[in-house]
């Protein structure tokens, strides 16, 4: 023992060598630990993977669905953290960090870009508004009828929902209101059966002698299925059309109905104009 030094000064620098060297093979050895990082990272993938497709079979409720991909992005957000920090710090391993990265932050960009617009006329922070059935006419809303036959045991009712949804999609929505044109009825009407075939939306029925047009759309990632109809009626200076968006399930939609009725105005608009 050196002059001057204790036993329990020997014992102590002892120890703390022997966890520098404890901690130095770990450092050697990153691999297990990036391995674990990879693995998770993986699962959360499966994991959301599932839940999507389950909901797209119908062997899950969106509920459900959405409780697990939150949890899934929740954990694969620490699994970022720790892979970016590895791939930074640790050289033997950065082909699995970059791996395990690219599978985390590929859902996760997703799940930012998917988000819901907001409603047009919300604050800041406000949730979307709960609807699941907009009209640009919601004193005579257009009637569903063809749709009924194809919709879903389980599926949310046609009535439309009556003044206070009304009302509350006038305040999140006050720009959605019958589009008046200076178009024929006919020719407003092939206006409308050409947005449907631009927008990928199902026809189920076309009638021009009674002004009505139904189909349905579906959402890209769920493939929720939403009804529409239209409605147009001629007028002395042209015609004017009517449209409704109602969703098969949910109470709320998460403005997608609303922001398809105002996407749809502005394109009937713009077409209408050139015509």
């Amino acid at each position: 023992m050196p002059r001057g030094v204790t036993s329990e000064q020997t014992l102590f620098i002892h120890h703390t060598t022997h966890g520098r060297g404890h901690n130095m093979k770990l450092l050697k050895r990153p691999n297990w630990l990036a391995n674990l990082i990879l693995l998770v990272s993986m699962g959360c993938i499966a994991a959301i993977i599932a839940a999507v497709f389950g909901v797209r079979d119908g062997s899950m409720d969106f509920r459900s669905a959405t409780g697990i991909i939150r949890h899934a992005l929740e954990v694969g957000a620490v699994v970022l953290i720790c892979s970016v920090l590895m791939l930074v710090f640790v050289r033997e391993t950065r082909l699995k960090m970059l791996t395990a990265s690219l599978l985390i932050a590929i859902p996760m960009l997703g799940a930012y870009l998917l988000q819901p617009a907001p409603t047009p006329n919300a604050t800041p922070g406000e949730r979307p508004a709960p609807l699941n059935d907009i009209s640009t006419d919601t004193s005579n809303p257009p009637i569903f009828e063809a749709v009924a036959a194809i919709r879903p045991e389980g599926s949310n009712t046609l009535t439309y929902p009556g003044e206070k949804a009304a009302i509350l999609q006038a305040e999140r929505f006050p720009s959605i209101a019958p589009m008046a044109t200076h178009l024929s009825a006919e020719q407003a009407y092939d206006v409308v059966l050409e947005l449907i075939e631009k927008n990928g939306w199902q026809l189920i029925e076309a009638n021009l002698p009674e002004g009505k047009i139904e189909a349905v759309a579906a959402t890209i990632i769920f493939n929720f299925k939403d009804d529409i109809v239209f409605r147009v009626v001629p007028t002395n200076t042209g015609s004017i059309v009517d449209m409704r968006s109602h969703s098969r399930v949910g109470r709320g939609d998460m403005n997608v109905n609303g922001n398809r009725v105002i996407a749809f105005i502005e394109n009937f608009n713009k077409m209408a104009a050139n015509r």
